[in-house]
């Protein structure tokens, strides 16, 4: 089986072979008599597959059916997924949080498996694109859009928007807490408030 790692591979990535990979989910498999996803997240904490052999995962193990795809552009990656698939994997699923959502949906996304914080705001937005609401999911997407830009720049911050929609009492990472100076911690808040119409519950 050919390696997907580049030949001069990073120090700091945990890129792997793809026999490793696939004797990983083949374990997991086995030991779990149950359907498995595939989350394939590019370096340096995961190692690109492509989709040729992310296809030849759910061939070739059983169990192995879904595909929550990350790497970059996911876009393509998945509708190359879609396009390729014999039937094997029942699933393909966007993540990113939704940020590509919209596209991922007119290309045959089976769903999105965002972080925990809104993912309440991204149910909202699934719904009103399987109700054919473009202009509604688009309302949504655009409230959105400040929290993605916000993620990007500020590490750790799913914990603190858990915190201050009250799901759980303390916000710290185990490396430490949030760089979050007094205009950050006041433009989230003003985030939070514009998704709160697209909440399932508010504080």
């Amino acid at each position: 089986m050919r390696s997907l790692v580049p030949k001069e591979k990073n120090s700091a990535s945990w890129a792997t072979s793809a026999a490793v990979i696939a004797a990983y989910y083949r374990a997991i498999a086995e030991a779990a008599e149950r359907p498995v996803f595939i989350q394939n997240y590019g370096p340096p904490l995961g190692t690109d597959m492509a989709p040729s052999f992310v296809l030849q995962l759910c061939r070739e193990i059983e169990h192995v059916q879904y595909v929550k795809e990350e790497t970059v552009p996911s876009t393509l990656r998945l509708s190359a997924i879609l396009q390729g698939n014999d039937g094997s994997c029942r699933g393909v699923f966007g993540g990113a949080g939704g940020r590509y959502l919209l596209e991922e949906h007119r290309r045959g996304v089976s769903g999105n498996m965002p972080g925990c914080h809104v993912t309440d705001v991204v149910v909202a937005l699934w719904n009103a694109l399987e109700a054919g609401d473009r202009p509604g999911a688009l309302a949504i997407y655009q409230a959105m859009a400040p929290l993605f830009f916000f993620e990007q720049q500020l590490s750790g911050c799913y914990k603190e928007v858990l915190y201050r929609r009250g799901v759980i009492d303390c916000p710290l990472k185990r490396n430490g807490p949030m760089p979050l100076d007094a205009v950050a911690s006041t433009y989230l808040d003003e985030i939070l408030d514009a998704l709160a119409p697209f909440m399932s519950w508010t504080p």
